[in-house]
């Protein structure tokens, strides 16, 4: 069973097994300050760990789909990297806003704060979990999380507080619809746009593709 505590920004997330033991962890959550549509196409990436060479073809993967806003679910990794992520993308969908999260491996998230900050990029980054409420009421959130602690993706995706879960770090595509007391909830993992994936060198990356309206994803691949 999952239970949620709000203290502000502060989240926790409570596990409690079969034997009554509690295991609590707390994430900063933010929420965002835009919204998302009833009818929007968002693109979703994760884990680019430096893949320089491989932004273009996540741009222009992202460009054929014409989304109206990206999302990083984290691993973005050195400074200059989302540097030159955020400078692929607008090269072909300019002014687009990419939003996400830090992963385990974002180490220096001052400095990349500072890149993006003195670079002018229209890039904004959460700590741990970006929530993004529904333009249309009545519709849940969309949360973003990087996926380091897979009890906190449980609770995300298994209590029916969103309507859909971005999430990245196991460097798998997936995209699988969560049934619970309180609606469905779908997980979007849009796997890995980097190179290596758990051991050993990739031969194709992806992303994924979200509908708002339909509330689906779609996994798009590209070869290395």
């Amino acid at each position: 069973m999952f239970l949620f505590f709000d203290h502000g920004l502060s989240r926790h997330f409570c596990v409690v097994s079969s034997k009554t033991e509690m295991c609590c962890l707390t994430c900063f959550m933010e929420s965002g300050t835009g919204r998302y549509e009833a009818s929007m196409k968002i693109g979703i990436v994760s884990d680019t760990h430096d893949d320089v060479p491989y932004f273009a073809s996540i741009a222009a993967l992202f460009a054929k789909q014409s989304p109206e806003l990206i999302i990083h679910c984290g691993d973005w990794v050195a400074p200059y990297s989302v540097v030159e992520f955020g400078r692929a993308i607008d090269a072909v969908l300019p002014g687009m806003t990419i939003r996400g999260v830090f992963g385990n491996n974002d180490g220096d998230q001052f400095r990349i704060l500072e890149a993006i900050r003195d670079e002018k990029l229209n890039i904004d980054i959460a700590k741990d979990i970006l929530e993004i409420p529904a333009e249309r009421e009545g519709d849940r959130p969309v949360a973003i999380y990087h996926g380091t602690e897979e009890k906190i993706v449980n609770a995300l995706t298994g209590y029916g507080e969103y309507r859909a879960v971005f999430r990245g770090h196991t460097h798998i595509p997936k995209v699988l619809m969560h049934e619970t007391r309180y609606g469905k909830v779908l997980e979007v993992n849009p796997g890995t746009a980097s190179s290596y994936s758990r051991g050993r060198v990739t031969k194709r990356g992806s992303v994924a593709i979200y509908d708002s309206e339909a509330n689906s994803a779609e996994l798009l691949f590209f070869d290395r």
